[in-house]
């Protein structure tokens, strides 16, 4: 971390340019390696020792001590007095541009590990040197280059020799897993404008980062494999240089590697001390020769296996590091560790996982990590006894047996049998050839890997460990990508998010990805081009079907899916047939429940009003899938789905969190079969899946079924898929329609009616849902009854639509008076003679839906008014009033619901109270919507009733019958009725939450169900209520509305319905409410201005929005007045304003009722009238003055 601390130590006003900062120590620059000792070069000598230096070090001064009259150079100075005891020593030192003083470039980790590499190579030509041992010395950035070159070298064949050279590595604390002082560099470069920074370096070493974290992992694999003796060397001191930043640079926690062939150091040094020696007694410096000496004398790591592989691993291969690590645990743990299914010292591993996903690769890759293990290493093509013969042939010939036409097989066994560590990769054995026809069993040694597709043969007690080869992690699928389409490191975070969306799209399978990326090169494609070819059906196919010469898989994506697809069709049709539907659904949200659940039988409202079962038939789902996934094969069938990689529960698959029982299918395979379809034969694969999703909705309507969220959630989300079919691969709702005729024929009205009904329920209840979903679900709804003579369907129709069209924007009255002319339309074309019980409900609970809106006639008085809307509520009547269907009594309860709605709308609350208890007691299906809307209109008629005559009387009734919304309460002579209703609501909600499936605080705060949130507020403002009483209560009432109000915001954000505004300006006003009854008359202003800035630019046509913004403006000039302005200059609009109020509050607002309208007309007036009795005082004294003068 130099850099930084020469930000610390040295001039900061020193300038290069303008706004430019000069930090790093001047001298010349080095990049690759120098030659210390000896000079000319020894035949004798036994190791190379390169010294790589840190983040803006320096090839000698990094390793240089300065004194007062000269300094120690200790690689050259120390370092070549050492080899009486490690014999004849090269020593030299690497350098590369790390941000020092006259650097021009900002390279990466990568860039400066090349440099390494390629120096390496040039400097270690002959066979002599390339087999010539290494030991590295390497401080700080330096070590996590090495790490990324021998990573580098690991993983390509023609650079392997520089790894296996290696005899041992010394760091000095390097920063393994960071360093919190990057993160401070990191900052100030953010802020400042540091000339030359090494940006990429810094943030590579900051702590957590991806990049380290990737390195660690691989490269601590490759330690532990190859027992690669280490000494880590960590900081005890604090760097001076920098106080108040970070008392160590690197701590030990991240210096050292936890592996168990590392050995610890603890250095009384800060951290650039621990590369700076003074002496060849220096305790260090010791340690640092004793360490040289022992790596020597163990020896390097050299291979001398018979390697006989068709190829190396990809120079790309990425990840898998846990595959890896449980291959080399199985083949060399105990026989007991391995579970003891094989008694033997064979060890048998099976790789199984469908094309592509790379079981090749990893076989190839652990035989090379571990090569220097075995003596020998074979492979053989398995995929039949014809090409296993051909591979035995050839390994006769290159083991150099004894030649006997038509025995080599025998002869490769016997061979095998008397060498004892070998290692024999059998590739693409589906069959199991290798245990069979090759008689392994005769061989009690040696280790095997098999790779196949399927997993029917691995409880075959000859196996020792079964690994299925799933698709990459996304991050490991990225890297795989970026490092093969070639994109450099400093490139990749500005592309990461759209990289990743595209491995997602490939699903993550490396075959998949690694042919995108070789498209990527061959046409100079980027990311965003492959993106834009997936989003399309005809471009689709250029990316899928690209096959590269280049890639190891030679084949194309759509060539991997045909293959699967084929071999599905013939092998497990079931599967096949699942899978086919499933294409047509939603791709993340299908799961086994909702296919069980769309093919059994599901409750509907019949035309008699009555609950009835209906089977899948009636909704035309297709017979043989109802048989299929009701019967015994199905979940054989989803089993075979998910072992090949089609189906899967993996996070790779998902965007977010999904049930146990998901059926996501690979991105990529969902779009190859959907365009696989003919264009003529879509309408019918979307007709198919449209009847899944229509029997599976639930009917909520009147509770026939209790809501589920997450079931909803399901329906709605099938539904929007079935929305995007049609608008992908049909076009528009008018050629859906012509398509459905022409498929169903005779048959169209009923799939018609069965198509409407899950629609009504798909489209959520007012207040609720994405309002752009809703829309085009309308729209459709409105092709679908166009023709339809069902009265209770377009009467549903207009349910939905009067929220959508009109309520969403306020147009509330529009609304109601469209309604009212259909109504009138219906009735008067033949009347209720060839009504359903059904039709009849339906119509009745558009007229309740819409009541609720109605303009008001000014002429009336408020009782009178209310009186004429119970009259229009009671016109309603079951066909047959005396006996009722069961949903006609439903429609029964609402209109009890909705007068006693009203009578609260009106303030006559007595009658408000009655109703609404009986509908609670009588009628209200227990947690369901409407009983909710009820509960928090009753909670707020008993507050309103505190002040008026009929007080006494309910307050009798609550002592004596209490209220009862799923356990019944009476009301205690303790508490007054604010209190006890209070109490009350929130039991209410806190079951109505836990009943809904909301059961964590997090859950409970992300609730948007309208009833719900509706009682929380009404809540709260009875808590505020309550201040009156109890002035204390106000600090409570201010949490509980600051708290609804940031979810009110959350929502805002993502678009709000009509209520959901009027609630919110309902909240800031019971706000602003809190602070004028504190009395901080400055914070109720704000508060009230932003009150009434709210209501006039969001909250439009609502019916008591003259009185909520009149009230809102009123309570503003008493907080005015309080705050100490002069009523003189605002009494014209002080006396408009109470005028207003009194004028229009015939309705109650939740928050602003009768109590604060009072209040705040009472104080107003009151300071008007003393304002006219001073003026009218004025006025007698200057009459009078003639009468005293004359007087005098």
């Amino acid at each position: 971390m130099e850099w930084l601390k020469a930000t610390r130590t040295r001039h900061s006003s020193t300038t290069t340019g303008a706004g430019s900062i000069e930090l790093y120590p001047s001298g010349n620059l080095v990049s690759g390696l120098v030659t210390l000792y000896p000079q000319d070069e020894n035949p004798q000598i036994k190791a190379d020792v390169i010294l790589i230096h840190g983040l803006t070090g320096h090839y000698v001064k990094t390793w240089t001590l300065k004194r007062q009259k000269d300094s120690v150079f200790w690689p050259r100075d120390l370092l070549p007095k050492v080899e009486s005891r490690t014999g004849p020593i090269r020593i030299m030192t690497f350098g590369y541009a790390a941000g020092q003083h006259g650097s021009q470039v900002d390279l990466d980790i990568e860039d400066a590990a090349w440099q390494l590499i390629n120096e390496l190579e040039r400097v270690r030509t002959t066979p002599e040197l390339t087999n010539r041992p290494i030991i590295f010395i390497v401080h700080s950035l330096g070590g996590l280059v090495l790490k990324k070159a021998l990573i580098i070298s690991n993983n390509m064949l023609s650079l392997r020799h520089i790894l296996w050279s290696v005899e041992g590595i010394i760091f000095l604390a390097t920063p393994h897993r960071g360093s919190a002082l990057a993160n401070t560099a990191d900052n100030i470069l953010r802020i400042t404008n540091v000339a030359n920074a090494p940006v990429k370096f810094v943030k590579a070493l900051k702590l957590k980062s991806v990049e380290l974290s990737s390195l660690a992992e691989e490269f601590r694999q490759i330690v532990d494999q190859r027992k690669l003796p280490i000494a880590s060397f960590y900081e005890l001191r604090a760097l001076n240089a920098i106080p108040c930043v970070h008392p160590i640079i690197v701590p030990k926690e991240s210096a050292i590697l936890h592996i168990q062939s590392e050995r610890l150091y603890g250095a009384e040094r800060d951290h650039r001390g621990i590369a700076k020696f003074e002496s060849e007694n220096d305790a260090v410096f010791l340690h640092i020769v004793d360490s040289i000496i022992n790596f020597i004398k163990t020896g390097p790591v050299s291979s001398s296996t018979h390697v006989f592989l068709p190829w190396d691993t990809s120079p790309y291969f990425k990840g898998r590091r846990d595959v890896l690590q449980e291959m080399h645990e199985t083949f060399f743990a105990p026989a007991a560790a391995v579970g003891n299914r094989n008694d033997t010292h064979r060890r048998v591993v099976v790789i199984y996982g469908d094309g592509g996903t790379g079981k090749t690769e990893v076989a190839l890759k652990y035989a090379r990590e571990n090569e220097f293990r075995y003596s020998f290493i074979l492979f053989a093509e398995a995929t039949s006894t014809e090409t296993l013969a051909s591979d035995v042939v050839s390994i006769h010939r290159n083991l150099g047996l004894e030649q006997d036409p038509g025995r080599e097989l025998q002869s490769v066994q016997h061979f095998l049998q008397q060498e004892e560590g070998w290692l024999f990769i059998f590739d693409n054995d589906n069959d199991f050839i290798a245990l069979n026809h090759f008689k392994l069993p005769d061989i009690d040694h040696g280790h095997v890997i098999i790779t196949c597709r399927g997993r029917e043969n691995t409880v075959d007690p000859r196996i020792s460990k079964v690994i299925q080869m799933r698709p990459l992690d996304p991050w490991d699928a990225e890297s795989l990508l970026f490092s093969r389409a070639g994109i450099r490191t400093s490139n990749r975070p500005g592309i990461a998010e759209e990289a990743r969306k595209l491995v997602r799209l490939m699903g993550c399978i490396p075959a998949m990805v690694e042919n995108t990326a070789a498209y990527m090169v061959t046409f100079e494609a980027d990311v965003d081009t492959c993106l834009s070819l997936m989003s399309s059906r005809k471009s689709r196919h250029s990316l899928l079907g690209y096959s590269s010469t280049s890639s190891r898989y030679r084949v194309s994506v759509e060539s991997l899916f045909q293959i699967r697809l084929d071999s599905l069709r013939v092998k497990i049709p079931n599967a096949y047939l699942i899978l086919s539907s499933l294409v047509w659904l939603d791709r993340t949200r299908s799961t086994t429940s909702f296919l069980k659940k769309a093919t059994s039988k599901r409750l509907r409202w019949g035309k008699n009003g009555e609950p009835e079962h209906r089977d899948p038939s009636s909704s035309f789902v297709p017979e043989e899938l109802v048989e299929l996934i009701n019967g015994p094969e199905f979940d054989l069938a989803t089993k075979k789905l998910k072992s090949s990689s089609l189906i899967a529960n993996d996070e790779v698959f998902k965007e977010g969190l999904a049930p146990k029982d998901s059926i996501v299918l690979h991105p990529s395979l969902y779009q190859f079969m959907r365009d696989l379809v003919p264009r003529g034969n879509v309408s019918e694969a979307i007709c198919s899946a449209f009847a899944l999703v229509m029997h599976f909705s639930s009917v909520s309507e009147a509770g026939l079924e209790k809501a589920n969220p997450a079931s909803k959630l399901q329906m709605v989300s099938q539904v929007q898929q079935c929305i995007r079919n049609v608008e992908e691969q049909i076009g528009n709702y008018s050629n859906l329609i012509q398509s459905l005729q022409d498929f169903y024929g005779e048959r169209y009205p009923e799939f018609r009616d069965a198509a409407a009904e899950m629609l009504c329920e798909a489209i959520e209840s007012y207040g609720y849902g994405d309002d752009e979903t809703h829309r085009k679900l309308l729209r459709l709804l409105e092709y679908l009854v166009g023709d339809t003579p069902s009265v209770s369907l377009q009467a549903r129709f207009w349910t939905k639509r009067l929220p959508i069209d009109f309520f969403k924007v306020g147009k509330q009255q529009e609304g109601c008076l469209e309604a009212e002319r259909f109504l009138c339309r219906i009735e008067s074309d033949g009347g209720k003679t060839n009504w359903s019980n059904r039709d009849n409900a339906e119509v009745g609970i558009l007229r309740v839906f819409s009541v609720d809106f109605m303009p008001p006639d000014p002429s009336l008085s408020p009782r009178d008014a209310w009186l004429k809307v119970t009259e229009y509520i009671d016109s309603w009547k079951p066909l047959d009033p005396r006996n009722p269907s069961t949903l006609e009594r439903f429609v029964v309860g609402l209109n009890i619901r909705m007068r006693g709605k009203q009578a609260k709308d009106y303030r006559q609350f007595r009658e408000a109270y009655y109703a609404l208890k009986l509908f609670c007691n009588e009628y209200a299906i227990r947690g369901s919507q409407e009983e909710g809307w009820a509960v928090g209109d009753l909670a707020q008629v008993i507050v309103e009733l505190e002040d008026t005559e009929t007080y006494s009387e309910i307050l009798e009734d609550l002592k004596t019958n209490g209220t009862n919304f799923g356990e019944r309460i009476l009301l205690s002579d303790e508490l007054k009725p604010c209190e006890y209703i209070s109490f009350v609501l929130l039991r209410v909600i806190e079951r109505r939450k836990y009943e809904r499936g909301y059961h964590t605080p997090e859950a409970q705060n992300r609730v948007r169900e309208g009833d719900i949130m509706w009682m929380e507020v009404v809540y709260a403002a009875i808590v505020l209520h309550q201040a009156r009483h109890r002035p204390g209560q106000t600090v409570v009432a201010e949490k509980l509305l600051s708290k609804l109000g940031r979810r009110f915001e959350e929502i805002e954000a993502i678009g709000t319905w009509f209520d959901e505004r009027l609630r919110y300006f309902l909240i800031k006003a019971c706000l602003a409410q809190v602070s004028h009854m504190q009395k901080n008359w400055v914070k109720a202003e704000e508060r009230w201005l932003e009150t009434i800035l709210y209501g006039t630019t969001n909250v439009k046509e609502w019916k008591d929005k003259d009185f909520c913004i009149a009230l809102a403006e009123l309570s503003l000039i008493d907080a005015q007045l309080c705050r100490g302005t002069d009523i003189t200059t605002i009494v014209t609009q002080a006396e408009t304003a109470v005028a207003n109020v009194e004028k229009t509050i015939v309705y109650g607002t939740l928050g602003l009722d009768t109590f604060w309208a009072n209040y705040v007309c009472n104080r107003v007036r009151n300071r008007i009238q003393k304002i006219a009795a001073s003026a009218n005082d004025e006025e007698a004294k200057l009459e009078s003055l003639p009468i005293i003068i004359r007087d005098l």
